[in-house]
């Protein structure tokens, strides 16, 4: 066999493979071309009659807005049966108990009380399911594409028409919140973004707790026509722990109660959400009178002749010889006892709302389900309570002080400004050297007292809490080694 023959017949095998990788590659890796036009609201998407009998006047919208504002609410790996409710599929048996069945609870209500308003349809895509190719295709309303799945990890902006650039075109204020691909995919064009990082898989809550934090103070400012909030805590979830986890009904719990708080802010009904360690003002007035009520039923009286002056002998029979400060800190002490306690035992109101809580009883008292719910409930139980929450947002605690001790100061304030008013408004009254005069001595150096044992008080706590942070922090890297 000739050389040339050889050679001509591989190159025609070679051929052949070549021919059958770009047929497959034209076919599968389909590529697209991405259009520089952009259309605008005074055009007709066609020809012929405007739909919706809109009027097509001069300068105006080919179709009138239905909604003044819009919020997208995007939960990254939702599946379709994460929506769905729990049932039983074999009569006179148990529901099967999946930690991700019944979570999101509210879009059930909602279909079923608003069933001409609500929808639940199934989504079903063809990869590349990756999250930029997803945001392309949403706004842009394109088929994502195998070669743009390389930029997942470095997104470029879209420079053809999209719903994001329309919408900014309209005047109208975009402000968006969560996943950090956004931030490339459309620079410049939100006038309020909050980003957070997204590529932290092990990550469950930094992202869905900025956008908590932020979502309700910013449909509550009304600064803004469309709100877009992309969580992702669910995808992390389902990277992490995988659907049958339950730290996966944790944060399909989460979205269901934003669910159901934006779908009440919708509705027009107005809800309050307190920071977690708010102390409201009816447990700081009653603290501030328990300190007066304890210094009236322990027989002290605002005059001087009602003074305990035999406290300063308490422990001391035979005198203080020559030293005359200690009696006069024995005898303060006795009287104003219960204002320094009451201070210095102020910073324990932050406990007050973890009081009000009854989560953890009713857990507790849940009768035991099936092995299921067995394997579910060691888990959910977990949840910190109490004091153990303070770990949860640091970054809040301080705050949290600052506003107490200033609570308890302000009615200490009214209390000791009361006492300056009597006594400036019955300074020629017959009794005022025996009681307005006294009564408002007494409330200034209590006032001075209360004022010290709270920020010995607050030093305290802050103290613990840096002595309780160093341990953690030397447990969690134990624990990482």
């Amino acid at each position: 066999m000739q050389k040339a023959s050889v050679l001509l017949f591989l190159a025609w095998v070679c051929f052949l493979f070549y021919a059958g990788i770009a047929l497959f590659t034209s076919g599968f890796l389909l590529t697209r071309l991405e259009l520089t036009n952009h259309s605008s609201c005074q055009e007709p998407p066609g020809p012929g009659s405007l739909p919706w009998g809109s009027q097509g006047k001069p300068g105006a919208c080919w179709m009138a807005s239905r909604f003044s504002r819009v919020v997208l609410v995007l939960i990254d790996a939702l599946r379709f049966d994460f929506a769905q409710p729990q049932h039983s599929h074999v009569p006179r048996e148990p529901p099967v108990s999946l930690p991700f069945l019944g979570k999101l609870s509210s879009l059930q209500r909602i279909l079923e009380i608003q069933p001409h308003h609500a929808r639940l349809y199934r989504s079903q895509v063809d990869p590349p399911t990756t999250t930029m190719q997803r945001l392309k295709a949403l706004t842009t309303g394109s088929l994502p594409t195998f070669i743009d799945a390389g930029s997942n990890f470095a997104s470029h902006a879209i420079v053809e028409d999209n719903l994001i650039k329309q919408l900014t075109s309209a005047g109208r204020r975009v402000v968006f919140m969560g996943d950090d691909t956004w931030k490339d995919l459309f620079p410049g064009a939100f006038s309020k973004a909050f980003f957070f990082p997204s590529f932290n898989v092990r990550d469950l809550d930094t992202v869905d707790n900025g956008i908590l934090e932020h979502l309700y103070p910013t449909m509550d400012s009304g600064e803004w026509d469309v709100l877009i909030a992309h969580f992702l805590g669910v995808d992390h979830c389902g990277h992490k722990h995988g659907p049958h986890h339950p730290e996966m009904a944790k944060k399909l719990s989460q979205m269901d109660q934003s669910f159901l708080l934006l779908h009440l802010l919708a509705a027009g009904i107005p809800v309050t959400t307190p920071g977690p360690f708010t102390v409201p003002w009816q447990a700081v007035s009653a603290w501030a009178l328990m300190a007066t009520q304890t210094f009236y039923s322990t027989g002290h009286q605002p005059v001087f002749p009602a003074i305990h002056w035999h406290a300063a002998f308490v422990g001391f029979p035979e005198g203080h010889g020559s030293c005359t400060w200690l009696p006069a800190l024995l005898v303060g002490a006795n009287t104003f006892a219960s204002h320094l306690l009451f201070a210095v035992g102020c910073p324990l109101l932050l406990l007050w709302p973890f009081l009000c809580e009854s989560q953890g009883l009713r857990k507790r008292q849940q009768p035991p389900g099936n092995e299921a719910d067995a394997r579910v409930r060691p888990e959910e139980e977990e949840e910190p309570l109490m004091e153990m929450r303070l770990r949860d947002a640091p970054q809040h605690f301080y705050a949290a002080l600052l506003q107490l001790g200033l609570k308890y100061l302000f009615i200490l304030g009214i209390q000791i400004l009361a006492c300056a008013l009597a006594a400036s408004i019955l300074r020629r009254h017959l009794m005022v050297w025996k009681v307005f005069a006294p009564k408002f001595i007494f409330e200034a150096v209590g006032f001075i007292v209360s004022s010290v044992g709270l920020l010995l008080g607050i030093a305290l706590v802050m103290r613990v809490d840096g002595a309780v942070s160093s341990w953690f922090r030397q447990l969690f890297l134990a624990q990482q080694r």
